[in-house]
């Protein structure tokens, strides 16, 4: 019998609104890994820190300083989420044998496409060695910058995790993982690694979160109600959609950054242009976000059997039956008929990715990043 192993990935991406963490049980090594979801917990952040994340990751100008202190505050909430996801298993230290983080990226700036021997600039929160420490496991993190410096452009990184956890001999599937941005995966009919391909769609729960807190006064959308009730406005949702972002081929990725700020700014101006009342204007983010993970699916070589949804915004309610409606006739389910839950697919990922650094596994997906090369993603600590 293959010895079963512990890990615990831990994950906060684009839309800051918390850390999650997943145990999971791993038999067999490298590609012959079979994962076994146990647990998953969720830490939230409070409004001050939330607050003080999306000011540094919208900033392009961010002081060290203040990124420190963030890193700081980040890695603590990522070991706090840690910890509890092993008290549900009664689990000690020595039982786990790696910890996976992914935290929030801050910086990313891309390759320069006139030198080819530029590299993408990455900087991610979450400190490998402060975590190793308090948490006395082996830890692995730094995921997307271990791929910037593998001539990749830093994500995205979930690309082989992904396949591990999806394939299929007879069916093709593209995983959609709404976050704060969307992240698409495709895992082709019996994909091998170096066939599948990944990329950033756009934004997602962010943009709809931050419509709804700036135009109804509430943190987010949840279940799409808002969206629900007002009226998607074509004309404004064309113009959005001609953003050249969301025709470009892969790899590519994106950044909060990109979608915040000025880009709020110009949507809301765009609202007024077009005359979109303010509680049609969510429901036209909405439509764009689903409009363009539908471009995103147009734009891959097959049509897949099956559409996974997973993230918080296949929690909404709205939004999933949009993209399950332009996307038919492929069936849309989320990752829950797999035993993933929704919210704990990217911290289940992180504990894949760990997994395989440690056994030194080369994870090696040229169509998600544009790596030039294979590596063992993320840097080792403990």
């Amino acid at each position: 019998m293959a010895k079963e192993r512990l890990a615990i990935g831990v994950f906060c991406g684009p839309a800051v609104d918390g850390v999650d963490a997943a145990m999971v049980h791993i038999t067999g090594r490298g590609e012959r890994m079979k994962v076994r979801p146990l647990h998953e917990s969720h830490h939230p952040f409070d409004d001050a820190l939330r607050g003080r994340l999306i000011a540094a990751m919208d900033d392009e100008h961010a002081q060290a300083a203040g990124l420190a202190s963030l890193d700081r505050e980040v890695t603590a909430a990522m070991i706090e989420t840690a910890n509890a996801v092993m008290k549900l298993e009664s689990a000690a230290a020595g039982d786990v044998a790696v910890v996976g983080l992914g935290g929030p990226i801050v910086v990313h700036t891309p390759r320069d496409p006139k030198h080819k021997a530029s590299l993408a600039y990455v900087t991610e929160l979450g400190s490998v060695g402060f975590a190793a420490s308090r948490l006395g496991m082996p830890t692995v993190g730094q995921f997307a910058q271990s791929d910037a410096g593998a001539g990749g452009c830093g994500g995205p990184v979930s690309a082989w995790a992904d396949w591990l956890l999806f394939r299929d001999k007879r069916l093709s599937r593209v995983l959609i993982h709404l976050g704060g941005l969307v992240t698409l995966t495709q895992v082709g009919t019996n994909a091998h690694p170096l066939e599948v391909v990944a990329f950033d769609v756009g934004p997602g729960t962010m943009l709809m979160d931050a419509l709804t807190r700036e135009l109804m006064g509430r943190p987010a959308d949840v279940d799409g109600a808002f969206a629900d009730r007002g009226r998607a406005s074509a004309s404004m949702l064309n113009e959005l959609l001609a953003n050249p972002y969301f025709r470009a081929p892969a790899p590519k990725i994106t950044h909060r950054r990109a979608w915040s700020g000025p880009y709020l700014t110009k949507l809301r101006a765009m609202a007024q242009r077009h005359r979109v009342r303010e509680e049609d204007v969510v429901a036209t983010a909405s439509e764009l976000v689903a409009h363009s993970v539908a471009q995103g699916v147009k734009l891959l070589t097959e049509r897949p059997h099956e559409i996974i949804l997973t993230g918080g915004g296949a929690r909404n309610i709205h939004l999933a039956s949009r993209i399950r409606t332009l996307l038919s006739p492929s069936s849309t389910i989320n990752s829950e008929k797999f035993g993933i839950a929704i919210r704990a697919k990217q911290s289940i990922v992180m504990a894949v990715l760990a997994m395989a650094r440690l056994d030194n596994t080369p994870i090696y997906c040229p169509y998600a990043t544009g790596a030039k090369k294979p590596t063992p993603w993320g840097s080792l600590c403990g």
